[in-house]
């Protein structure tokens, strides 16, 4: 599913530098912990559901940690 944007293109100006790898670093080595999460989400609440959620929310407070650190 695709969201519609409302914004606008961003233009690129010749000349200029762009920290295209700071950019995609957090994606990137994010994915194993996103995967991790989608697949205790599909899995679904089971005995330790109580355990589960906490989990994912520490899942969610990493990702959220390592993505102040690499782009502050």
């Amino acid at each position: 599913m695709t969201l519609p944007s409302t914004r606008a293109p961003a233009q690129v100006r010749e000349g200029t530098s762009y920290p295209v790898r700071l950019a995609t670093a957090h994606p990137i080595y994010e994915n194993w912990r996103v995967r991790h999460f989608r697949r205790l989400l599909a899995a679904g609440p089971g005995p330790d559901a109580g355990e589960q959620l906490a989990l994912l929310g520490e899942l969610m407070f990493q990702a959220r940690a390592r993505f102040r650190v690499r782009v502050g």
